[in-house]
């Protein structure tokens, strides 16, 4: 991006799922984070769309795969109960996205497993999400995240199947990790050491890495990272303290500003203590002029640019590692 580029979109993407990550399906709990969302998003939209001075827009995405279908009766669960809800936010300019976990429950062990070297069994859970998706809101889906910022190879083709035009799974400097205290895991998520922290192209045989060869969808749009202290570049959740969360932003800002700054945080964050800091986080990015609330694929459009390329006429420049 050059230097004289007046504005930087600022993507949200909200995670809607259930409260607990796993839980007896007999008695899963709520999602009463997401609620809470319900409540807040109004205010919040009004507040940022003051301080920016342009309508701000948020990204949904939303669970529909196994293991709401095997506990809440249907993968469409979350549309049938919170249809209005939507269509409101649609209204608002928002756009609704896909988040799919490949959690399967275990009989034997009594608990769910994730990521358990099954390709078939990512596939047909990415499958049972967008099939959901398109018979509840009519369209393809256009936008995804895959849970627990992993996306297997045969997951990643799928993608490009469907026609997905963004990703917003990878979070640059991330090493691989497993599974979390007392959670069935049987595979590390991809190494992001490798990925750039701009938007890029990527390809099976060599996701999560950069293919210079490669123009298809969809756009790997990174979640936002900066340069640490000891000078490795790590991810900046929205949730980071926010002396330090500024602190960074500003460096990297100062340092290579990017094309577009994404986040993510589950919808459950909202009941969590560490909202006041993720609300004050998000009024700081909205603070800097330069910057405006935009969905995923209309910051996808802009980097992209009217031609199709991943080289605008505002000057956005492709992908690099940095």
């Amino acid at each position: 991006m050059t230097r004289g580029r007046t504005e930087i979109p600022v993507v949200l993407c909200l995670d809607v799922e259930p409260d607990a990550r796993t839980f007896d399906p007999q008695n899963p709990g709520g999602w009463d984070g997401f609620e809470r969302w319900i409540e807040t998003v109004p205010l919040l939209r009004e507040r940022l769309s003051q301080a920016t001075g342009a309508p701000a827009a948020f990204t949904w995405a939303l669970r529909m795969d196994p293991q709401v279908a095997d506990t809440w009766g249907s993968p469409t669960w979350v549309t049938e109960t919170y249809g209005d809800v939507f269509a409101g936010f649609l209204e608002c300019g928002d756009e609704l996205g896909l988040h799919t976990h490949d959690w399967r429950w275990d009989s034997d062990l009594g608990d769910w497993i994730s990521r358990d070297h099954d390709p078939a069994w990512g596939e047909h859970s990415m499958g049972m999400a967008f099939d959901a998706f398109e018979e509840a809101f009519g369209h393809p889906c256009a936008a995804h995240r895959g849970g627990d910022h992993f996306l297997s190879e045969a997951m990643f083709s799928f993608l490009r199947e469907r026609g997905v035009k963004v990703d917003m799974t990878v979070e640059p400097g991330k090493p691989p990790a497993g599974a979390a205290a007392g959670e069935h895991v049987h595979s590390a998520t991809p190494d992001y050491r490798v990925a750039p922290p701009r938007p890029y192209r990527s390809s099976p045989g060599r996701f999560p890495a950069p293919d210079p060869a490669s123009d298809d969808d969809p756009l790997l749009m990174p979640m936002c990272s900066a340069m640490s202290r000891s000078g490795r570049r790590l991810p900046l959740p929205i949730h980071h303290g926010s002396r330090r969360f500024a602190l960074r932003l500003a460096v990297e800002l100062l340092r290579d500003p990017p094309p577009v700054l994404a986040f993510s945080m589950r919808s459950d964050m909202a009941i969590k203590p560490g909202w006041a800091t993720v609300e004050k986080n998000l009024e700081h990015l909205a603070g800097h002029r330069r910057m405006t609330f935009v969905t995923a694929s209309a910051a996808a459009k802009r980097f992209q640019g009217a031609n199709g390329s991943d080289r605008d006429a505002a000057g956005y420049r492709s992908a690099s590692p940095g």
